[in-house]
């Protein structure tokens, strides 16, 4: 136990440290969906947690190839975390007092004929492309064991004959998630379109099954998190128009977090009983024993992304190399065709950091970002935590200015992915999602216009534009 107490007494500092700063930073207009609350929370739940649950069960080893870690070996790993989020938040405290925040905010207004149109598009697409999917595996029982059992494989290779272009087209096109953004507008429009059953319950349901089908249980839980978002802005907006007295007022705000934090915990429960089911089955169907004790706890107490920085503090450096900025640049290349690109290599990016460490041959083992830093500069890389605050400065502020703009919505539906798959994946995930969020911006802002005569109004008066307009003057005629 005494050879624990440094790797303990870091896990509360890391945790005491992360939820002083996620109080502050909630305050701001986004609440807990804040960008640096969502990525304090991450550390915290990916390194501090599983480190304190450590300190008393012991360190597991989640790869096989991977070394045996010590305390002393973790608690390095730790200090890795706490200077690199120090140094994010830091960044985006920066990036905020630099910034010019007078600049008003506009009144947006959905666009009904583009939107429906735009949201069966977007649905036929995606069921078409889920449809495509099943058909290449010959069998709708083939494609469900095949992606329940070897979606890791790293030598799992779907059954597929040579595709035409447009199917390969359609296939990788991100219906799905603009679907799902569509979606999220929906909700927040759902009054104003006059259809509330149907863009407030049926469609986000749909939205469910399709991420469901994905095998991927962080899809469903991010769509989730999408929704709530909107949901929140949504009922912030109806608070700020409503005449209400103060005391209503305050009644409106706890009821809406009250619901909120409901809906963020069905979807944290329905996280961990889809993957139970999921990995049960596929354990049976594998012919391999469950163990219900690491399945349940492993929620809580996998720490990849720990595991992960502290391989990397650990061998990087010592006897592995540094990659002096490879991975940044290279994945700075993801855009450019291979036929420009012609010394484009298959696997780039935190792929060469796992793959340097001896680890399995996949894109699934969690660097994070701090990690991902350390194997390029070592402790020197941390610095490069800052430009990454002032990033989510950057991206907050966009997306936060106007409410029920096509920022918002890209944030719902993109930026917190982004945010929740860059904890594990670092900069590559980010260039990986990126073409997602600009096709997510591009579909929101086709359903929307901004109220012009508003925007003048308000200019010329001084006012806050802020406010949501009233309900019936929010459908935009035609198109």
């Amino acid at each position: 136990m005494t050879e624990t107490l440094p790797m303990l007494g870091f896990a509360l500092l890391g945790l005491a440290m992360s939820s002083w700063a996620m109080i502050r930073f909630a305050h701001a207009k986004y609440w807990i969906f804040h960008p640096m609350v969502l990525f304090l929370a991450l550390s915290a739940l990916d390194a501090y947690v599983p480190a304190l649950i450590w300190s008393f069960h012991g360190i597991p080893n989640t790869i096989q190839t991977a070394s045996v870690l010590t305390a002393n070996e973790v608690s390095t790993g730790l200090v890795l975390y706490l200077a690199a989020y120090a140094l994010m938040s830091g960044g985006y405290v920066f990036g905020r007092a630099c910034a010019n925040t007078t600049r008003q905010s506009g009144v947006w207004l959905v666009r009904p004929r583009r939107f429906w149109w735009l949201l069966l598009i977007l649905l036929i697409a995606s069921v078409v492309q889920l449809a495509l999917m099943i058909q290449s595996f010959g069998s709708a029982f083939v494609w469900f064991e095949s992606r329940l059992i070897m979606r890791w494989d790293p030598n799992f290779v779907l059954n597929q004959k040579e595709m035409p272009f447009w199917r390969g087209l359609l296939e990788s096109a991100p219906s799905r998630q603009c679907f799902s953004a569509m979606v999220l507008m929906g909700v927040y429009y759902r009054n104003e379109l006059k259809n509330p059953l149907l863009l407030g319950v049926v469609m986000p349901i749909a939205a469910v099954v399709l991420a469901l089908a994905t095998f991927y249980r962080g899809s469903a839980l991010l769509l989730f998190v999408g929704l709530a978002h909107t949901e929140f802005m949504r009922r912030q907006d109806l608070r700020a128009s409503t005449r209400s007295s103060l005391m209503e007022g305050k009644a409106v705000v706890h009821g809406t977090k009250r619901r909120i934090t409901a809906l963020l915990i069905f979807s944290v429960v329905l996280f961990v009983l889809y993957g139970f089911a999921r990995d049960y089955y596929g354990s049976r169907t594998r012919q391999e024993e469950f163990r219900r004790e690491a399945n349940t706890m492993g929620v809580v107490s996998s720490g990849f992304g720990l595991f992960g920085a502290t391989h990397i503090a650990k061998h990087y450096g010592v006897d592995v190399p540094l990659f002096y900025g490879k991975t940044y640049f290279d994945m700075m290349l993801l855009p450019v065709p291979r036929a420009i690109y012609t010394s484009k290599p298959l696997w780039y990016g935190i792929d060469d950091i796992t793959r340097a460490l001896g680890w399995p041959e996949t894109s699934q083992s969690a660097v994070s970002i701090p990690g991902e830093a350390y194997a390029n500069f070592k402790w020197f890389g941390l610095v490069l935590l800052a430009p990454w605050g002032i990033a989510a400065y950057i991206v907050y502020s966009l997306c936060s200015r106007e409410n029920g703009s096509a920022w918002m919505f890209t944030y719902s539906g993109a930026v917190v992915y982004i945010i929740f798959i860059s904890n594990w994946m670092s900069f590559t995930g980010v260039v990986n999602q990126l073409v997602i969020g600009i096709a997510v911006y591009a579909t929101a802002r086709l359903s929307l216009r901004r109220d012009r005569l508003t925007d003048q109004i308000a200019f010329a008066t001084g006012k806050s534009r802020c406010r949501r307009a009233d309900s019936r003057s929010f459908i935009a005629g035609g198109t």
